[in-house]
């Protein structure tokens, strides 16, 4: 399956500087398209392809469970409000405390080396 992603994000993932990336996709040796103005690159262009599931009809798990009266609708709709009432008042606890903390273990790419 294909993944698709911006040529910085490939420079990470490959661990190599963003210039070399550049280059393969102008030399035409990743695969690339353009969308809206923006590169994307396949950084996975030979993984498996996956196919949908073809399932007689019969054999479909159910995408919906069909509510037996209006009570039940009602009662659903009552526990979606406190749990939506209980998110508003939770507290988050500190963003930024989190974003240094996840930061540590971000892989960035790898130092240039300065050409003599």
């Amino acid at each position: 399956m294909s993944c698709w992603v911006v040529p910085s994000l490939a420079a990470e993932l490959w661990r190599m500087p963003l210039e070399q990336v550049m280059k393969l996709v102008r030399e035409g040796a990743v695969p690339t398209k353009e969308e809206e103005g923006f590169t994307f690159i396949d950084v996975a262009p030979n993984s498996p392809k996956m196919a949908p599931a073809h399932l007689a009809h019969e054999s479909r798990p159910p995408t919906f469970i069909p509510a037996a009266d209006e009570d039940d609708v009602d009662l659903i709709l009552i526990e979606a409000e406190d749990e939506i009432a209980d998110e508003e008042s939770g507290d988050l606890g500190d963003w930024r405390a989190a974003r240094a903390r996840i930061s540590l273990t971000r892989i960035g790419p790898p130092k240039r080396r300065l050409s003599a």
